[in-house]
């Protein structure tokens, strides 16, 4: 597709202002200004490479801030509303499986 596009336009060139000039010469523009062109594109690509990547990081940064928040939430509805009965299901599974119980009131600082 890009040679076909570097071959119109360098067609175009030819035709609208190199008519009457030597061939070999006419060949070696059309290769300069082919090599020019992939040159320029492989920038522009480089440049929107680092744009996409740059792009990407940002997003993945907003979906870890905003799973941190929602976790931070959830850890907080649990301290608020369902501390007791996760306490209680803690108790009696280690009851029923005869282990030691934790004690929750120990500081692990």
């Amino acid at each position: 597709m890009l040679v076909e596009l570097v071959t119109q336009f360098v067609k175009k060139l030819v035709t609208e202002n190199f008519h009457g000039f030597d061939i070999q010469n006419l060949q070696s523009q059309e290769y300069d200004v082919a090599s020019n062109m992939c040159r320029e594109l492989n920038e522009v690509m480089g440049i929107t490479n680092t744009l996409c990547q740059a792009l990407q990081r940002h997003s993945q940064d907003i979906l870890n801030v905003m799973s941190l928040v929602s976790t931070k939430d959830l850890i907080q509805k649990l301290r608020k509303n369902g501390w007791d009965e996760l306490l209680n299901n803690m108790i009696s599974f280690c009851e029923t499986w005869e282990l030691d119980v934790p004690d929750t009131n120990v500081d692990i600082s």
